[in-house]
């Protein structure tokens, strides 16, 4: 965050874009009564109510380590 922090202020620019797959089990998400989020918001719902039923809500496979950046940039 301070990286990006001028005055205060935090700012960002995308350098560039990736574009990666996100799988779901569509049975879990049918056990919990969850729907595929369209929106952030919806995603932060979808992650609380696996954690509170003892669900790990995502994984990334990183073997190779690159793959993991994805959702790290």
């Amino acid at each position: 965050k301070e990286s990006y922090a001028v005055n205060g202020k935090t700012y960002g620019l995308p350098l560039e874009m990736n574009i990666s797959y996100v799988f779901y089990n569509k049975e879990i998400f049918k056990k919990y009564n969850l729907e595929v989020p369209k929106t952030f918001e919806e995603y932060k719902h979808v992650v609380k109510t696996l954690v509170e039923n003892g669900v790990i809500p995502a994984a990334v496979g990183a073997k190779d380590g690159w793959p993991a950046s994805f959702w790290f940039m």
